[in-house]
């Protein structure tokens, strides 16, 4: 396997000393590059001349989390239309992990893992990323099944695990585009946990607020930014001063740079 920071080359475990799979983008000074294999090699750098230094484009329509070391997922565009899809990012149980600038029919995705944390364990997504004069934002997310996804571990002195995901545009045809709502809390009536959720249709800064039914504020819940798809936010029934609210109507407002939406809940001790 060579793995560098934005991308990975491994051979495939099951056709012996085949091609490499993945994708190998230019190293530039300074960069690392860690190369794991079954016997002891030599290297040399065979040229003197210099080259001007190259640099990866970044994802700007997903936001996440960098750790130190990553799991490459590479995505098989093959069968995908790549008119005007502009970036893909990778979700695990709803939490953005990576993302790519689309440039090829194959790309690999850096997925920032927790410790623990597994793509075959958890509910995957890929979001597409659309962007065009005639069409200047469009989001789509494809949940990912046991038969879009496989896995390999790489061997060595340890084992590294690898993903592969395979979408057609049947897949993403199929998709609902995201859109704004906020749903009931439940339990409604509560006491005094209660959890809400709601959905982005676009990434941007969100508010979501409890109020008392003179309309006065009592929890700031979540104020920051949020990205496309559904999101959960549990109040406990405190204010933002650590009281316990008491029992009485209450209303939970989420706010976006374009709009407002409110619903009502019931707290019941």
């Amino acid at each position: 396997m060579i793995k560098a920071k934005d991308w990975c080359l491994y051979r495939d475990p099951n056709s012996g000393m085949g091609a490499l799979i993945g994708k190998m983008l230019p190293i530039n000074c300074g960069d690392m590059v860690i190369i794991t294999t079954v016997n002891d090699h030599h290297f040399q750098w065979n040229t003197a001349i210099p080259t001007d230094p190259k640099k990866k484009e970044v994802p700007t329509a997903f936001k996440y989390v960098e750790k130190a070391d990553y799991i490459p997922v590479y995505i098989d565009l093959t069968a995908i239309d790549l008119s005007n899809l502009k970036e893909i990012g990778l979700k695990l149980d709803g939490i953005c992990k990576g993302a790519v600038v689309v440039t090829d029919s194959l790309e690999q995705i850096c997925a920032y893992l927790e410790d623990g944390e597994s793509l075959s364990s958890g509910l995957v997504e890929l979001v597409f990323f659309y962007e065009s004069k005639s069409q200047p934002l469009e989001m789509k997310s494809v949940a990912i099944n046991d038969t879009q996804l496989s896995s390999c571990i790489i061997g060595g002195d340890s084992a590294y695990p690898v993903y592969n995901i395979k979408v057609s545009n049947a897949d993403i045809c199929n998709t609902v585009v995201p859109v704004l709502r906020l749903e009931q809390n439940y339990p409604n009536p509560f006491n005094p946990t209660t959890s809400i959720k709601y959905s982005i249709e676009e990434p941007g800064t969100v508010s979501l607020d409890i109020y008392n039914i003179k309309g006065q504020l009592v929890k700031a819940l979540y104020h920051g930014n949020a990205e496309v798809g559904s999101h959960t936010a549990t109040w406990n029934g405190l204010d933002d001063s650590g009281n316990a609210c008491s029992s009485g109507v209450y209303f939970y407002r989420l706010r976006t740079p374009k709009t407002s939406l409110v619903r009502k809940m019931l707290m019941l001790k």
